[in-house]
């Protein structure tokens, strides 16, 4: 492998993918052009509508499913455990899809170095009727790009398709303004459908194809979407 790079640097290219600003620094004779902010990009590979946020841009709030209502919070690391569980209970198809491996869950170093201070935001979610069980786990973290951010999430499998993912990332696109990000980058697989579809709704832009492997851009919230706040949110609808 060309170059060298840190352990937090690789544990987040891991578990996020390894998105353009990271694939510079791992193989830096292959320089990439940082992504434009959503003002100046051409064209968008969806004919969607602007983003909407539809979950409050407080750091907390409550989605609720037909299983019952769900709490996103903030991540903490005594959390460490219940996410590790998540991991074990998902499939390897959902980890897959989040990792593009079949890696199980964060050390409690790894986990540590994820939620700490001036990384970004990481959010945990809770069912309320299981305030003891982690079913979904979402990154947003700063890259060595200003204004540019990465998005990582995972979804337990008995969660999938009830609108969770969905509301996940236009929380973190809510949150991105408040980090000073106008862009929020995913890397995903073409057989990811899931955030393929979110992605599209949200107004993604493709910025790279390597394989089976895509790398998104999705545009941050307007900042018209509210004030960012360190307090709690409302339910979401």
């Amino acid at each position: 492998m060309a170059g060298s790079i840190d352990g937090d640097t690789l544990w987040r290219a891991l578990s996020l993918g390894v998105t353009g600003a990271l694939r510079a620094r791992l193989h830096p004779a292959r320089p990439v052009r940082p992504p434009l902010p959503p003002s100046d990009w051409s064209t968008d590979v969806s004919p969607s509508a602007p983003v909407t946020c539809q979950v409050p841009s407080g750091r907390v709030f409550t989605f609720s499913t037909h299983r019952g209502s769900v709490t996103t919070r903030p991540a903490a690391i005594t959390d460490h455990e219940a996410v590790g569980a998540m991991h074990t209970r998902s499939s390897l198809e959902s980890r897959y899809n989040r990792y593009q491996s079949a890696r199980g869950g964060p050390s409690r170093r790894e986990w540590s170095a994820l939620i700490r201070p001036g990384t970004g935001e990481s959010y945990v979610s809770r069912p309320d009727t299981e305030p003891l069980r982690v079913v979904s786990v979402c990154h947003l973290l700063h890259t060595p790009t200003e204004g540019v951010g990465e998005l990582g999430i995972l979804v337990e499998d008995a969660w999938q398709d009830l609108g969770l993912g969905t509301a996940l990332v236009r929380h973190v696109l809510n949150r991105s303004r408040c980090l000073g990000l106008h862009t929020v980058l995913v890397m995903t697989g073409w057989s990811n459908h899931r955030m393929r579809a979110i992605c599209r709704t949200l107004g993604s832009r493709t910025l790279r194809v390597d394989g089976d492997i895509l790398e998104l851009a999705l545009p941050a919230a307007p900042s018209a979407t509210g004030p960012c706040t360190r307090g709690h949110g409302r339910r979401a609808r």
